[in-house]
């Protein structure tokens, strides 16, 4: 399996991640990728909600950039839409790999905010694309 949940994140999150999935398992470059996630929403998820990711390679940081989850929602005309109110949900998502991406291991941290900059979630995500596999999922506390 390419992710493995490691770990949960605070009780006080928003978001409790149930599952996630993935689909091809190893991921490869060029392939579509299908994310699979269920989970359970605490509170009212608004418009504002934001996340902060960063990918890096080894030390060096490739990606730092805040989204806006709910507009992020909206263009990729996922199945949830925002404003999400609280309950299960099982969310399945279709993302294009570029053939570009090299062989090498990546950490991906998104730390999540609603509007009101309470916490959402946190996840650190390793991927290794040198053989294909992801290394490890893990949901964690600030």
């Amino acid at each position: 399996m390419a992710l493995t949940a490691l770990a949960s994140g605070l009780p006080t999150d928003v978001i409790e991640v149930k599952s996630l999935k993935i689909s091809p398992d190893p991921p490869k470059p060029g392939d579509e990728l299908t994310v699979t996630a269920s989970g359970y929403v605490s509170r009212t998820i608004e418009d504002g909600a934001t996340a902060d990711v960063t990918v890096k390679l080894g030390l060096i940081k490739l990606l730092s950039k805040t989204f806006d989850i709910c507009e992020e929602a909206k263009n990729a005309n996922a199945t949830l839409q925002c404003p999400v109110e609280p309950g299960d949900y099982d969310v399945v998502q279709k993302v294009a790999l570029p053939w570009e991406i090299p062989r090498a291991r990546f950490n991906v941290d998104v730390k999540a905010y609603n509007n009101d900059e309470s916490d959402l979630m946190c996840a650190r995500i390793m991927i290794d694309f040198i053989s294909g596999q992801a290394s490890g999922f893990r949901i964690f506390g600030r």
